[in-house]
């Protein structure tokens, strides 16, 4: 071995200064990330909340083509007669009522039921639950809707076996 002095600093020293080295260099990269994740993610938030807006706001206009009143005429051994329902927009998204109906002999009666609630639609096609009562029991069942070319909404449903292929008309003086 020779005596020469070597420019190394101690053991200990060498592990101190080699941590506070690392632990700069960990700190200032992740910094520098940290400051472009948090710009990235701002930026990408901002996009989101654009596009959920812009979603809701075609989501609300789709409804409003539906709202109003609807006149559907029926020819069944149940019920043989006029029906006016009302779609509105409440909290919970669009609703449809049962507020006017008349029978074959012409005499209306008012009424306010629940049967109708969208669930989902795109501007022409969508889903929904149509409630009807047969028997004194209530079903909710599936149904898809069309708004037809003519401006008639048309509501289909096959519920085991009670199938139902409805043409919805709005009522006269009624605007989307």
């Amino acid at each position: 071995m020779s005596n020469s002095k070597s420019n190394r600093l101690p053991f200990p020293a060498q592990i101190l200064t080699t941590g506070i080295i690392v632990v700069a260099l960990v700190g200032t990269a992740q910094l520098a990330s940290s400051k472009e994740d948090s710009r990235a993610f701002d930026e990408a938030a901002e996009h989101t909340r654009f596009q959920l807006e812009g979603t809701d706001r075609k989501a609300e206009r789709v409804d409003n083509a539906l709202a109003g009143r609807w006149e559907v005429e029926y020819e069944a051994p149940e019920f043989t007669g006029t029906v006016i329902y009302e779609l509105r927009e409440e909290e919970e998204g669009l609703r449809g009522y049962l507020v006017e109906f008349s029978d074959d002999q012409g005499v209306w009666a008012s009424d306010g039921t629940l049967v109708f609630r969208l669930h989902s639609f795109d501007g022409k096609r969508g889903k929904g639950s149509y409630k009807i009562e047969y028997e004194g029991e209530h079903y909710d069942i599936p149904c898809d809707i069309q708004l037809l070319p003519s401006g008639d909404l048309r509501v289909q449903y096959d519920y085991y076996g009670y199938t139902g292929d409805e043409t919805w008309m709005r009522v006269e003086g009624e605007e989307p």
